[in-house]
Formats: structure tokens, C-alpha cells, sequence
């Protein structure tokens, strides 16, 4: 039953994908940084589609309000690695306003579709 749950929720749309939790220091990145941009909002969508593509970028959020509405997860293996980034973000047309260095993630997973249905 378990299985079918997942597979209703997938067929859905409501899980997209599954990602691995990985440990970039282990992996060799030891610096993981959140870069706060802000986008001229006609072209938010496909500048953050763009900063995906950027080498060491991991994630990057769009953020419907404010002017910081691109977020830019990176991940380096030192600071002239984060400083090709925030060049690279920059050269596509973001503008970096703040850089954040994240010494650790916590997560916990949404429970709200637990079904007592089943």
C-alpha cells in the first residue's frame, strides 16, 4: 500500500523527482554558499534557469516578492571558485547583493501526506 500511496502522489505530480542529500565536503567543495540576486522581473524565469547551468551551482530558487528574488546555492573548493561563480551569475545579468557561506542544512520531511485512509 505503501508503494501505491508514492505512486499516486508521483502520477500527481506532486513528487517530482527524488535527490540525493549529498555531502559536498566530503566530495571535495569545502565552501557552500547561498547567493542572493535580484532579476529584472520579465526575465526572472530564465535568468534562474540560466544560473542552474552555471558550473558549481546546485539549486536556485525563484522568490515571487522583494527585491532579492533569485537564491543561488553553490557550492567551490575555494574562494576564487565562489568568485567564477558570482562573475558568471553577474556576466548573465543577475545582480549579486549579498553572499552567505552555509556551514550546515537541515531538513525534515513533510509529513502532510500521510494518509490514515489506508
Amino acid at each position: 500500500t505503501v508503494r501505491n500511496r508514492i505512486q499516486q502522489l508521483e502520477e500527481a505530480g506532486v513528487i517530482r523527482g527524488y535527490h540525493a542529500d549529498v555531502d559536498y565536503e566530503i566530495s571535495g567543495f569545502q565552501l557552500y554558499t547561498l547567493i542572493v540576486c535580484t532579476a529584472p522581473m520579465p526575465d526572472r524565469e530564465e535568468l534562474a534557469a540560466e544560473a542552474a547551468e552555471v558550473p558549481g551551482v546546485v539549486e536556485v530558487q525563484e522568490v515571487m516578492t522583494g527585491e532579492a528574488n533569485v537564491l543561488v546555492r553553490a557550492v567551490g573548493t575555494d574562494g576564487d571558485d565562489l568568485t567564477r561563480i558570482g562573475e558568471e551569475l553577474d556576466e548573465l545579468g543577475l545582480r549579486v547583493s549579498d553572499e552567505e557561506l552555509i556551514r550546515n542544512t537541515h531538513r525534515h520531511p513533510l509529513s502532510h501526506f500521510e494518509s490514515s485512509d489506508e
